[in-house]
């Protein structure tokens, strides 16, 4: 159990007071906007006036008790939740901060005072395209809740740069097109350049001769892509003036090659040339869209490519982390929690696993021990078509060390399902690995310490 009470005590109050002052001090010096005439509010147009007010209320309001929060989580050494979703349906950030600092009320007055309609500034802001349904805002809520009720807690996904898509209609056609939802909001992201990630794809496993896939190896000839994350503030219900505020962080890939221009062909007037090997196309294509499609073979390895992205990132940020303040991984599950939302981030158990054996040189049994003690795993569907499957093949050109990690669980998991009687069909229907594909609902469940349902008829089942 946290030590809710201990992160609360010390707290720093919110000292800021969100009005037309401060909006208008954003607007002329943040913003700049005095170098262009602008210097009073009244002058701004919408959408200037959504920026100010958003940066006020990042860097003025949220922004000390965010540090104030994540100071006294480190304090007292909290057992924080990092909680894994390939979607968070957050909606419009700014009036949900507003509400959960309880400032809006006296804002709406300030800004009703100089004519200003703080609906309109509201609705200048785009939902954000990194959700489309139930599980992303099972996602969001549950986040929001987890920072009301002061509880330590990160949220790790993906910063697509479009969403699923936006609908028009032409000549009476359904026409998708890219929900460009960043256009306005991409300054709520504070980017964390200094904590990039490296994402390892591809490669050959390597172990000494004599060695099984159980013990320590290593991954040659691999396919590296950066994972840059961007931490956004999740601000809980503001009590007696303390707001806690949790962090959702955000990976995203880079678009641009590291010294990708060519100076010789620019400097001799071959600009397409030039430019040509700057633009990384693979990698950007990981967080450029919310769900590609999968019909085909590249869209699958793609889709694959997302959730593995996710994990990677994600543990090697916790770890990291972990390692700050403790040198002895049999405290990992007592200072960590891993909650899987539905199977997309299952693979955090065949990469948790790779990193203790293989990085951190723990015996497999205690890292088998460390893992299921840490991860939980959030059941979304019990319909065996909805149920995610992995071609194994894709898995193995993908990721070859983390599908032998996969077949060696798999192995033990049946060991103990065949000293009991038990008729060929129930060890198929139990097998994580199914002929060619892989179970990854079966994978979440063996691999975890606790498993429920979005519903209780999920649970019971």
């Amino acid at each position: 159990m946290i030590k809710t009470k201990l992160i609360s005590n010390v707290l720093a109050p919110c000292t800021a007071d969100l009005n037309c002052a401060a909006i208008n001090a954003h607007l002329v010096n943040t913003l700049g906007l005095g170098l262009s005439g602008i210097n009073s509010i009244k002058d701004a147009n919408r959408n200037q006036l959504f920026m100010a007010l958003s940066l006020a209320a990042l860097y003025d309001a949220i922004m000390p008790s965010w540090r104030a929060t994540n100071d006294a989580i480190r304090k007292n050494d909290s057992k924080k939740l990092c909680y894994f979703s390939m979607e968070f349906l957050m909606g419009r950030v700014l009036s949900n901060n507003l509400i959960n600092l309880q400032a809006r009320d006296n804002l709406l007055q300030s800004l009703k005072a100089v004519g200003i309609d703080i609906n309109a500034i509201e609705n200048t802001e785009k939902d954000a395209g990194l959700g489309n349904g139930g599980l992303g805002r099972l996602a969001a809520c549950f986040l929001d809740s987890l920072a009301t009720l002061r509880l330590p807690a990160t949220g790790y996904g993906l910063l697509y740069e479009l969403g699923f898509f936006k609908q028009q209609i032409w000549d009476g056609h359904q026409v998708e097109l890219p929900d460009e939802w960043m256009e306005v909001n991409n300054f709520w992201g504070i980017k964390r350049e200094d904590e990039t990630r490296i994402v390892k794809f591809f490669g050959n496993v390597e172990r000494k001769p004599g060695l099984n896939k159980r013990d320590k190896s290593t991954i040659k000839g691999y396919e590296h892509v950066s994972a840059i994350p961007f931490d956004i503030p999740i601000v809980g219900f503001d009590y007696k003036g303390k707001s806690f505020i949790d962090t959702l962080r955000l990976f995203k890939t880079t678009l641009f090659k590291p010294n990708g221009f060519s100076l010789i062909p620019y400097q001799e007037g071959d600009y397409e040339a030039a430019y040509r090997n700057i633009i990384n196309t693979d990698s950007a294509a990981i967080t450029a869209v919310l769900y590609p499609n999968d019909s085909h073979w590249q869209g699958k390895e793609l889709r694959l490519k997302q959730q593995f992205f996710l994990v990677s990132a994600g543990l090697q940020d916790i770890i990291v982390n972990f390692k700050k303040n403790h040198d002895n991984f049999e405290d990992f599950p007592k200072k960590v929690a891993l909650q899987i939302n539905d199977t997309h981030p299952s693979l955090i158990i065949p990469e948790l696993m790779r990193i203790l054996v293989d990085e951190e040189d723990i015996p497999w049994d205690k890292a088998w021990e460390i893992t299921q003690k840490t991860v939980n795993y959030t059941n979304h569907t019990i319909l065996p078509e909805a149920l995610e499957k992995w071609d194994i093949d894709l898995m193995r050109k993908l990721l070859p060390r983390q599908v032998e990690i996969i077949e060696e669980i798999n192995e033990s998991h049946l060991s103990k399902i065949r000293v009991v009687p038990c008729d060929v069909d129930r060890i198929k229907r139990l097998s994580i690995i199914d002929g060619k594909d892989v179970n990854m609902a079966r994978l979440a469940i063996v691999g975890s310490s606790k498993v429920n349902g979005v519903s209780q008829l999920h649970a019971r089942k």
